[in-house]
């Protein structure tokens, strides 16, 4: 009974897991106000049968995005808008959120468990791992469609063969997965770039080697051959061009990275040393603590060849780099990470030394009771998932009504300042916060012209400029109110515009609450019936 402890534990941990992201999902879901024109985009499609050629919620950001006339606009998340509003218009936002949590536990969960446990990994080192991927996730855990990439590049690695030979029936229809996978990817979200990137880096590394195995051999012992992966690199590569925008929407996410959006957004962040106190850290930091002492205790142990490390140390490099640089693309990090493990040279174990020595005779009846309960397996998966579904359901019907968006630290949804606006109709044009706008395009059927909204890299340099001056009231902001032709404004009450428009004559109040203030303009040649100008060159 005694010896049968570790393994109880780490079953009860691996089942834990499925309940915990229900939950977390539950209260975190609809969090981020960006839900809300994801939804808004999704109904629009619905309702109109086809994708936008030009945008219905904000005029701003027209020419940003078209590829070309008659082209639609690179809203390069349309399948997943249009998934999202299915799915709510068929079963409500809990549908949502259990899409939302069922595909982060596969993606994040269930398939790194079950491939590390089929690399040679001990089941208990295999639930652990996948267990610090989850938790390391939490804070990423959104309503959005980044969840599909999630699910995406799990799918992406579960899939890449590399050893089998060229021409090989699995090896054919491997690559025919990996086409229609990115194909799928590249019209539901714009980090289908990650998994093409991943393609190619692993064709890089396995090329180079290739290359210096035919100058010293005597480094290498797996000397497997990189057509296939350079295969299945352009295999991807042609995947991605099956868009409604083909090579264009490649120039459109060059300059989404070159963007004001992409430098200023804060979810594009490193990984400070003020971010180590968050708890979602502390799972980050021990998976690349335990894998980098499984492979010293490898290492150790088996001596591999120099050449074969190339593979494993390059990915684990690449994922750290990625974690450090980019905070938000943390699951995608750890993924990799673990794919370090899986492509290790030779058996992996998870300890090493003396202090292994000592507990041999635990770990190894530990792993003799997981595998009597096949943890991790289908079955075991099966059984995880259905936790998960049901503590979603559970959770939004009795511990918290989902709301689209939700209140947070950050965030406090302005529905009755919206509902005021339904009441009254305001003619003229619009200055909003980005967060409010995404509100207004879904929770209202006939929206007003948005100034801006969530969807920043859709938006020039000079108008977020411009957005930035007037919201924050610095220098000539007044200029830029009169320039743009604002006849009314809505912002939190906090934001610096209101409290600079306060003791102005020219401003009035029409409605306060905490959430929002709206003001409008005296002027009579910019109220009912002024036309919106066009976007400052």
């Amino acid at each position: 009974m005694i010896s049968a402890a570790p393994g109880r534990l780490a079953a009860a941990f691996y089942f834990a897991l499925f309940p915990l992201v229900g939950i977390i999902v539950a209260y975190i879901g609809f969090c981020d106000p960006d839900t809300c024109w994801h939804l808004a985009l999704g109904r629009w499609m619905f309702e109109h049968h086809q994708l936008p050629l030009n945008d219905p919620f904000s005029s701003n950001i027209n020419d940003f995005v078209k590829a070309a006339s008659g082209q639609p606009i690179m809203q390069h998340e349309w399948l997943s808008d249009l998934i999202f509003y299915t799915l709510y218009k068929t079963g409500g936002p809990i549908a949502l959120l259990n899409v939302a949590a069922l595909s982060c536990t596969l993606a994040l969960l269930v398939l790194p468990a079950n491939r590390l446990v089929k690399a040679g990994l001990p089941r208990l080192t295999a639930i652990v791992l996948a267990g610090c991927v989850i938790l390391a996730s939490l804070f990423r855990l959104w309503v959005r469609p980044e969840i599909f990439s999630f699910l995406y590049f799990a799918i992406l690695l579960a899939h890449l063969e590399p050893d089998r030979k060229v021409g090989d029936k699995k090896q054919l229809s491997t690559l025919l997965a990996i086409f229609i996978l990115m194909a799928v990817w590249a019209n539901c979200h714009a980090l289908f770039i990650l998994g093409l990137g991943y393609l190619f880096l692993n064709a890089i590394l396995r090329l180079l080697i290739f290359a210096l195995s035919k100058i010293a051999p005597a480094l290498i012992d797996d000397n497997q051959s990189p057509w296939s992966a350079l295969l299945s690199a352009l295999f991807g590569l042609v995947g991605t061009l099956c868009t409604p925008w083909t090579i264009d929407l490649f120039g459109y996410l060059a300059k989404i990275l070159t963007s004001a959006a992409a430098f200023g957004n804060k979810e594009n962040s490193t990984l400070f040393a003020s971010s180590l106190t968050h708890l979602t850290v502390a799972p980050l930091i021990v998976a690349f603590a335990a894998v980098a002492l499984i492979f010293a205790s490898s290492l150790k142990r088996q001596r591999p060849k120099t050449f074969d490390l190339i593979l494993p140390f390059g990915l684990y490099g690449a994922a750290l780099a990625m974690v450090v640089l980019f905070r938000r693309f943390t699951p995608f990090g750890l993924l990799i990470l673990l794919e370090a493990l899986i492509v290790w040279p030779g058996p992996v174990q998870s300890g090493g030394g003396p202090s292994a020595s000592v507990f041999a005779p635990i770990l190894i009846r530990s792993q003799d009771y997981l595998g009597r309960l096949k943890l991790p397996g289908s079955r075991a998966a099966l059984v995880g998932l259905s936790l998960t579904a049901i503590f979603v359901t559970l959770t939004a019907a009795i511990l918290v009504e989902p709301e689209i968006p939700s209140r947070s630290r950050f965030f406090t949804p302005a529905c009755q300042a919206i509902e005021f606006i339904a009441n009254r109709h305001f003619d003229g044009r619009l200055l909003n916060d980005s967060r409010l706008g995404s509100m207004l395009t879904f929770c209202l059927a006939d929206p007003p012209d948005i100034f801006i909204d969530g969807r920043f890299d859709s938006y020039s340099r000079p108008l977020i400029a411009d957005y930035e001056r007037m919201r924050g009231a610095r220098g000539s902001y007044l200029d830029l109110l009169s320039a743009y032709k604002i006849t009314w404004i809505f912002f939190p009450p906090t934001t610096p515009l209101v409290e600079a428009l306060g003791g102005n004559p020219d401003w009035i109040e029409v409605y306060r609450d905490s959430a929002a203030v709206i003001l409008i303009h005296r002027r009579k040649d910019n109220s009912p019936g002024a036309a919106p100008s066009e976007q400052l060159r």
